[in-house]
């Protein structure tokens, strides 16, 4: 089991837990992968086909059952290589787009999973009909999630 001190979170937004498909453009270079979250600050993918760090692109994200689709600026991140279709690459948006927050505002009317902390100054703005009590006992990360958090945390 590994032990880890946790890293103060430094996004300023929630992640929402969502699955669906991600196309990524960067000139002649594309690929697909599949959401494994969103918020209003960038994007996790699992894909197979990898940018390196700091590739700039464009990223359509259809997320599931959402019936919000988006096409936005993005720079990698992050990437961890891991098995043919299990490797994960984070994005950063480049772009404050309305679309982006109405996909968030949806999936929190609907109450999709979330992880992370949120800044106080946002709270409001990324789940304006939710609310989150302190008490709220949320279960343990997994070693994976984890390992992934460490990774990620800048997107």
């Amino acid at each position: 089991m590994i032990h880890m001190t946790p890293l103060a979170e430094r996004r300023k937004h929630r992640r929402f837990i969502v699955s669906g498909k991600v196309r990524f453009v960067a000139g002649f270079d594309s690929g697909l992968g599949t959401l494994v979250n969103l918020g209003e600050g960038g994007i996790l993918i699992r894909s197979g086909a990898l940018f390196p760090e700091g590739t700039k692109a464009t990223f359509q994200v259809y997320p599931s059952r959402c019936p919000i689709e988006l096409e936005i600026k993005g720079q990698v991140v992050g990437v961890q290589p891991a098995g043919v279709n299990d490797s994960l690459m984070a994005v950063r948006f480049l772009e404050d787009r309305p679309e982006v927050s109405d996909c968030v505002r949806w999936l929190a009317s609907e109450n999709c999973p979330w992880t992370g902390t949120v800044a106080t100054e946002t709270l409001g703005a990324s789940r304006p009909d939710a609310t989150h009590s302190p008490d709220t006992t949320e279960p343990a990360p997994t070693e994976l999630e984890i390992s992934h958090e460490l990774i990620f945390q800048s997107a």
